[in-house]
C-alpha cells in the first residue's frame, strides 16, 4: 500500500509540472524515489520505478534522484530527507 502511495505521489509531480515549463526550461521538476532495503535491482516495484524515472528523465527533461535506504530502520529518515 505504501509503495503504490510512493508512486501516485510521483505521478502526481510528473503531471503537474512536466508541462511548458520544463520544455521550455523555465524551471526543471526534481523527482526522487527513496527505495526500500531490497534495493533497486529488486526485479518488482523499485526496479519497475527507476525504469520510469529514467524514462521521465529522458522525455520530460526531470532531474531524478534515487536516495537507497540499506537497513530497514533507515526508510523513514531517508524518505522525510
Amino acid at each position: 500500500m505504501k509503495r503504490w502511495l510512493v508512486v501516485a505521489c510521483a505521478l502526481a509531480l510528473l503531471a503537474s509540472g512536466s508541462g511548458g515549463e520544463a520544455a521550455s526550461g523555465a524551471s526543471t521538476l526534481k523527482v526522487a524515489m527513496v527505495t526500500d532495503p531490497s534495493g533497486l535491482n529488486d526485479r518488482g516495484f523499485n526496479h519497475l520505478a527507476y525504469v520510469g524515472m529514467l524514462q521521465a528523465q529522458k522525455r520530460f527533461g526531470v532531474h531524478v534522484g534515487v536516495p537507497q535506504s540499506r537497513p530497514p530502520a533507515d526508510y523513514f529518515p531517508t524518505l522525510a530527507s
